[in-house]
Formats: structure tokens, C-alpha cells, sequence
């Protein structure tokens, strides 16, 4: 009978250790795509060039860094004529 038991114990370590590596690989994979992420997404907003022109017809818009847009070859009109001014 205690052939019995000890084939079970040997089946259970076994079992243990296998659950034991999968739980350590998992760790270590998702720690290593965290960090990867990080890395990615830090090089992509740091290094990055931050420059979007949007142009239609006669306007043209730069978006650079900061909170300010660009009119370039724009001049300035007031509200009411503007308002006016067909497209």
C-alpha cells in the first residue's frame, strides 16, 4: 500500500514543480512585456517629432509642441466679415 501513496506523492511534487515553472515563466513574461511597453511608449513621446499641418483650400495649420497653432500666410479680419465671406 505504500507503494500507492508514494507514487502519488511523486505525481504531486511533479505537478507542483510544473505549476510552480509555469507560474515563474508567466512572471517573468509579463514583466518583460511590461517593460518593453514602457520602453516604447517613452521613445515614441520623447524622441518623436511632434509636428502635425493640416491644409485645406487656402488655409494651412501647424500643430507643434506647445498650445499654440500656427496660421500661416493668413491675415487677420474681423468676426462680422468674416462671417460674411462665402467659403
Amino acid at each position: 500500500m505504500s507503494g500507492k501513496y508514494d507514487d502519488l506523492r511523486e505525481k504531486g511534487k511533479v505537478e507542483k514543480k510544473k505549476n510552480q515553472f509555469i507560474k515563474f515563466f508567466t512572471i517573468i513574461l509579463v514583466t518583460v512585456l511590461l517593460i518593453e511597453g514602457s520602453y516604447a511608449f517613452l521613445s515614441l513621446t520623447l524622441f518623436s517629432e511632434k509636428k502635425v499641418e493640416v491644409t485645406t483650400g487656402v488655409l494651412a495649420t501647424s500643430f507643434k509642441d506647445g498650445n499654440a497653432v500656427t496660421l500661416e500666410n493668413a491675415y487677420p479680419m474681423s468676426d462680422s466679415r468674416g462671417m460674411a465671406t462665402s467659403p
